[in-house]
């Protein structure tokens, strides 16, 4: 099993909510995926997060993951109803593709940790 880190840190100096993203990619086999972006903003007391990829073959999607601990207890991001919010892959025919989603169970002052985690099943 192949495992990929993708980090990025987020510009917090402006934000009352203090956000770090790091993606994690957990590969059993190779895909053919890149990462353009991923970025965190503070808006209203909700964390907006968008990601683009430049490529995207051979996975079903991406869930984002939430912490307090930059390293464990990462926690799929859930929807109302309380299922693991999925997003499906947009990039069509190796294509990139735009993605984004809005964290509004959050606590001001609180520094916040994202994984991406992308879905091969």
């Amino acid at each position: 099993m192949k495992t990929r880190v993708y980090q990025k840190f987020i510009p917090t100096i402006f934000l009352p909510i203090l956000v770090t993203a790091l993606v994690l990619l957990t590969l059993e086999r190779a895909l053919a995926f890149s990462l353009v972006d991923f970025i965190g903003t503070y808006n209203s007391g909700q964390i907006q997060i968008f990601w683009e990829t430049g490529s995207e073959l051979d996975f079903t999607g991406f869930y984002i993951q939430r912490s307090l601990e930059p390293a464990n207890g990462f926690e799929r991001l859930l929807d109302p109803y309380g299922d693991p919010l999925f997003f499906p892959a947009k990039g069509e025919g190796g294509a990139g593709a735009r993605y984004q989603v809005t964290d509004t169970d959050v606590v001001e002052g609180t520094t916040y940790f994202y994984i991406l985690e992308v879905s091969s099943q």
